[in-house]
């Protein structure tokens, strides 16, 4: 990783036949993305440290510092300030970075999923392909541990071994398919508080528009389609 963050000179090492420019370099005066930063090792984290520091970074074998200008983005799928307490992770170097955020696993935004799904299908090439009712409440009963990235590679799996216009639950992989009992599968477990919540909150608004799922969706500020699955989810009728 240190070879690739700051690259090398021809001969610094072993296998080093040639001048290499680090990633940190080329991406000079723009901005480089640095994914699972906690598995940086610690003596590279020191490093890494003083060009977030001051800009400064010198290639593997070479003695000249270049001055580089770069804007870091970093992501981690664990807990850095778990990783920090553990000494895994540099408190000073977490400092460096001025804004950070957290990106909710997909189990907290199920509701997202039907868009995802569609989003996905199409970057994978199939805009022809949906998912059917029962295929997607299985979807939204399903917790993803492997947040989006899982999704992709569920989707990419079912394209290469079921190439269908339609995706149905016998498509899916056997993780689905654990429970014996396959109604205990749609349902899910019980409903979360926020899960509750937005139940009751779409159920009022159904009530109120009486049961017209356009003005719903409309009022809900969601398409129809995720409506529609909700409704699905919640055994709302």
């Amino acid at each position: 990783l240190e070879s690739e963050l700051f690259g090398y000179n021809k001969g610094a090492y072993t296998g080093a036949s040639h001048q290499h420019t680090g990633l940190l370099e080329t991406a000079g005066g723009g901005t480089v993305f640095l994914d699972e930063i906690t598995e940086m090792s610690t003596a590279l984290q020191g490093k890494f440290l003083r060009f977030m520091q001051n800009g400064e970074l010198r290639k593997i074998g070479d003695n000249a510092v270049r001055n580089v200008e770069v804007r870091v983005v970093a992501a981690a799928n664990k807990k850095i300030d778990d990783e920090v307490k553990k000494e895994n992770f540099r408190l000073d170097l977490l400092y460096r970075f001025i804004v950070r955020l957290r990106i909710p696993p997909l189990r907290e935004h199920k509701e997202d999923i039907p868009l995802l799904t569609e989003a996905l299908l199409k970057k994978l090439g199939d805009t022809n392909v949906s998912v059917s009712p029962d295929a997607m409440e299985m979807f939204m009963a399903y917790d993803w541990p492997g947040n989006v990235r899982e999704l992709e590679n569920v989707l990419q799996q079912i394209m290469l071994l079921s190439p269908f216009d339609e995706i149905l639950p016998e498509n899916l992989p056997e993780r689905f398919h654990s429970s014996t009992d396959r109604k205990d599968i749609l349902n899910g477990p019980g409903l979360s508080p926020l899960e509750e919540a937005e139940k009751e909150k779409i159920l009022q608004t159904l009530k109120e528009t009486s049961w017209n799922q356009s003005q719903a969706a409309k009022r809900l500020d969601i398409d129809r389609k995720t409506l529609r699955t909700k409704i699905r989810r919640y055994s709302l009728s």
